[in-house]
């Protein structure tokens, strides 16, 4: 795995969009597009501009703690941020990681910049660091990020029933993959 991989000045980007690692100076146009239905699958709830800067605080913790790197994404045509998306759960010993905690705001949601972000992460992990595996899991309720991920071609591995408490009831899990030796038939997708 690349040394640089847990540093904050990493940009992943292409002729449209920029991910920048996540730093506490977006929290005020983060906040600007956290409507509370997007929390709606996730054990992140974000209500005030306190709540998005201690989400923010928590992602540059567990950067540097080598633990997870998020990244805000821009659209380079307006340099307007967009959402967030992040590489977790790295394994450099099994070549492995997830790419989660992905959000978009509600007006770019179903426009194409959810697979344009995937893409980028998926060129970086595979191409420039040589992964084997990435994995995407989600709550077997996001019927929206499941069919996102079959757009994307990641293969639905399984669900993982009753894995995990979060509002106060068990949630499902849903398991998805692309492994590296099919993200050359993907990566044009």
């Amino acid at each position: 795995m690349n040394a640089d991989f847990f540093d904050a000045r990493l940009t992943l980007s292409n002729d449209s969009h920029i991910l920048k690692s996540s730093r506490l100076e977006d929290a005020e146009e983060l906040y600007a597009l956290a409507d509370s239905r997007i929390w709606a699958h996730s054990s992140t709830s974000i209500h005030t501009r306190a709540d998005m800067e201690a989400y923010l605080k928590r992602a540059i913790s567990d950067r540097i703690a080598g633990i997870r790197h998020q990244f805000t994404i821009y659209e380079k045509t307006y340099g307007k941020a967009l959402g967030c998306s992040s590489f977790e759960h790295i394994s450099a010993t099994n070549l492995r990681l997830e790419i989660g905690w992905t959000w978009l705001g509600l007006q770019y949601q179903g426009k194409g910049h959810n697979g344009i972000v995937k893409h980028l992460m998926l060129a970086y992990a595979f191409d420039d660091l040589g992964f084997e595996r990435v994995e995407f899991r989600t709550r077997g309720t996001n019927l929206q990020s499941q069919r996102a991920l079959e757009k994307l071609g990641a293969s639905k591995e399984g669900r993982l029933r009753s894995y995990f408490v979060g509002e106060g009831q068990r949630h499902d899990m849903v398991y998805y993959s692309i492994l590296r030796c099919e993200w050359p038939a993907l990566c044009n997708r």
